[in-house]
């Protein structure tokens, strides 16, 4: 049996629905399984140990939702069985872990929701030649098996830039951590911007495990910024707004899709209150309120579905899509998703589509993009009448 550094978690197997996938495909025809049975696996690799671990019990729980609804209903199609495996936010086991899912055959790779495990993944994943469903924003995770369904970098910057004009909030701050993840993304803040008109009032960065970045943040408040832009991860972000509300910051911040972390609302306590961040998940998109209902039903502990659930969960239906239309192997299954396209899942902005083409794996762009802000501790959709953002 194939063992790595990762802590080991129960594999959860289920057959699979292939009649009842609901989202609009385009597919490619079946081909015959290189497993030698009408068995398939998709992996999930989630933190579930460490510093992001609520989120990947958020993405096991939503993966295993989808892959259980389809089961029910599989009819003759493939069984399916969803190993979930634990990266424990390190990069070493993520790579150990591609191993593991190349030796069980699996179509499909679900995760990688650290940027830095990503990345580690990628040679490993692109010589298995198994696609993978990544989650990390960094837009240097790229590569023809990598597809993206979570808005990277560049796209991000892009609806942060839209919505500090939609404010007439110039010149902006920047705040960045010093990871690649934070330096990365630094030109592609910058330019998006400048090419809507935004002036740039300073930058300034700061480690990642920082206990005071009250310092970086009066660099950019004293530069004269009239808004401020936050990119960094989870724990981070929620120091940087200790720091914002210790430097008496009162102009808008916006951050990226990770602010959606548990750990950020619980490290920061009334401090992360008017953070602003961009999602992809809508509380109240139809979509989202009718797949939370079956969540809650199924995890009660909690009363609605958190964004990384719904995310992971829409991740396995576009897998569980492509065995649908006859994916047996992980080349059958990029064949697939080169020709993707669905405004049918529960994340994304209403009226949105994620769609891949042989050259374009991004997935989501701006128009996905919804906006969600801290108040009272817990993140409320922009959209809200009370929400004032």
């Amino acid at each position: 049996m194939f063992t790595s550094k990762s802590k080991t978690v129960s594999v959860l197997r289920w057959s699979v629905s292939a009649a009842v996938l609901g989202v609009s495909v385009v597919g490619c025809s079946a081909t015959q399984s290189a497993q030698g049975s009408n068995k398939l696996t998709i992996a999930l690799a989630a933190p579930l140990s460490g510093p992001s671990a609520a989120s990947g019990d958020q993405m096991k729980n939503g993966c295993s939702l989808a892959v259980e609804n389809y089961n029910a209903k599989r009819g003759a199609g493939p069984e399916v069985s969803l190993d979930v495996q634990d990266d424990a936010s390190k990069p070493e086991t993520g790579i150990n872990l591609v191993a593991r899912f190349q030796q069980e055959s699996a179509v499909a790779i679900i995760g990688g929701y650290n940027s830095p495990v990503a990345l580690a993944m990628l040679p490993k994943v692109t010589s298995a030649q198994i696609p993978f469903l990544a989650q990390g924003i960094s837009s240097a995770i790229k590569g023809p098996w990598v597809y993206h369904s979570v808005p990277v970098g560049p796209i991000q910057a892009e609806g942060t830039a839209k919505y500090l004009k939609s404010k007439g909030a110039s010149p902006v701050g920047i705040l960045t951590d010093t990871s690649s993840f934070g330096t990365s993304a630094l030109p592609d803040i910058e330019s998006a911007l400048k090419g809507l008109g935004l002036d740039v009032a300073g930058t300034a960065t700061f480690d990642v495990d920082s206990s005071n970045v009250t310092p970086s943040v009066l660099k950019v408040k004293n530069a004269g910024a009239k808004g401020i832009v936050l990119y960094t991860t989870g724990g981070p972000i929620a120091r940087a707004m200790i720091g914002i509300e210790q430097a008496g910051v009162q102009v808008p911040v916006v951050s990226n899709f990770t602010a959606a972390d548990p750990t950020v609302s619980q490290i920061a306590g009334p401090a992360v209150d008017g953070l602003i961040f961009e999602s992809i998940v809508d509380p109240n998109k139809p979509s989202v309120k009718e797949l939370g209902g079956t969540y809650t039903a199924k995890y009660p502990d909690v009363s609605e579905i958190p964004v990384y659930a719904v995310v992971t969960y829409d991740q396995c239906k576009i897998a569980l899509a492509g065995i649908t239309s006859g994916a047996k192997t992980g080349p059958d299954m990029k064949t697939f998703l080169d020709k993707f396209s669905s405004s049918d899942l529960a994340s994304g902005a209403a009226g949105s589509r994620l769609a891949y083409t042989k050259d374009d794996h991004i997935g989501w762009k701006a128009d996905a993009l919804v906006y969600e802000v801290y108040r009272g501790g817990k993140a409320i959709p922009c959209s809200t009448a009370s929400a004032g953002c």
